[in-house]
């Protein structure tokens, strides 16, 4: 069959049957004296329309849904005090947002265990911009000077 016959019968373009011809996914066959003419196989047009035949048969369904989980769930409560000691451990502590950020973690590797106590109790210290946008704002949020 010729990609313009493959085309029609599939309807779809010139275009995507080459595509699949040069990914490899449609077998075919070069002809000609540059090998410039793709010819394919009916054998193998059927094989990857076989291949990408999509459903699940009605057996395997039931199959599917009867399966019960073979264990708990990695997670079922957060333990916020065991996830602070881990992060303190591998040298990660929270701060405060900066403006309109979320909350996210810095790492700190440089710091040893009560250094890390120290700075985590004065969050702010470690965030310099954040100091900044304090000393610059009025009570009400907005900008001095």
């Amino acid at each position: 069959m010729t990609v313009k016959d493959v085309a029609k019968e599939l309807e779809i373009s010139l275009a995507n049957v080459y595509a699949l011809c040069r990914t490899g996914q449609i077998p075919h066959v070069r002809v000609g004296a540059n090998g410039a003419g793709i010819r394919i196989l009916r054998a193998d047009l059927d094989a990857f329309l076989s291949s990408r035949r999509v459903g699940l048969a009605v057996k395997e369904k039931a199959a599917r849904s009867s399966r019960k989980p073979s264990g708990p769930s990695v997670f079922k409560v957060l333990d916020t005090e065991q996830l602070r000691e881990t992060w303190t451990a591998q040298g990660v502590i929270p701060r405060q947002p900066c403006g309109d950020s979320a909350r996210s973690p810095i790492v700190l590797k440089h710091l040893d265990g009560e250094k890390l106590l120290a700075a985590w109790a004065a969050e702010d210290a470690l965030d310099p911009q954040a100091r900044e946008n304090k000393a610059t704002k009025s009570p009400r949020g907005e900008r001095q000077g």
